[in-house]
């Protein structure tokens, strides 16, 4: 966990810019207050674990600690996924689906993601374990992000959406949870194991 940390502090050195001159268009927060660039964000660190048999998929996220916040969503700056099949590691990626620059006490600019996953999950289907990725925006109306990924990391299905409109959607999850053998309706109903991401 203390690798953990000090990759999070690297991360972050990357990450804060000069205070913004004028509202930002996100809607968190708007201010034009100037500061000091010496700010030594107070980060938090989270491990989200799940396992399936062989399969495991471990997501590491990197959050300003909620404690600290002046506003609701937390504060997610990058969410670190990979996955191992009998304890060899297969795939990782960064989670960013959307990332913004988001204000962080009315006087720095941080890199934050506007979609964080939230939920992690493993269909084991007869021909094929499938990986479901669940995130949203942290609030009621934010946009939801649902994907499905096979052991290779192949994203076999994607969508991206509120509760107006779909912005994005790639592939047929009905094919792709039938295709591994896996119930449709166990699918639909979240009958397969999770775990959610702090």
């Amino acid at each position: 966990m203390r690798l953990h940390y000090q990759l999070a502090m690297l991360f972050m050195s990357a990450c804060i810019a000069k205070p913004p001159q004028e509202a930002l268009p996100n809607g968190r927060i708007a201010s034009s207050s100037q500061a000091s660039t010496r700010l030594s964000l107070p980060l938090q660190v989270d491990t989200g674990i799940i396992e399936v048999g062989p399969t495991r998929i471990t997501v590491i996220t990197t959050l300003v600690a909620p404690d600290t916040l002046e506003i609701a969503p937390p504060l997610v700056l990058n969410q670190h996924v990979s996955f191992s099949r009998s304890d060899t590691q297969t795939f990782e990626f960064d989670f960013a689906v959307e990332r913004s620059v988001i204000l962080y006490r009315k006087s720095f600019r941080v890199s934050g993601l506007d979609v964080y996953l939230n939920e992690i999950g493993i269909a084991p289907g007869k021909n094929q374990h499938l990986i479901v990725l669940q995130g949203y925006g942290g609030c009621d109306g934010c946009k939801v992000y649902t994907a499905i990924m096979n052991a290779s990391g192949d994203t076999l299905y994607s969508q991206l959406r509120d509760k107006v409109q779909v912005y994005s959607e790639s592939g047929d999850f009905r094919e792709v949870v039938s295709h591994a053998g896996f119930s449709l309706q166990d699918y639909l109903a979240g009958r397969y194991p999770t775990t959610l991401i702090p």
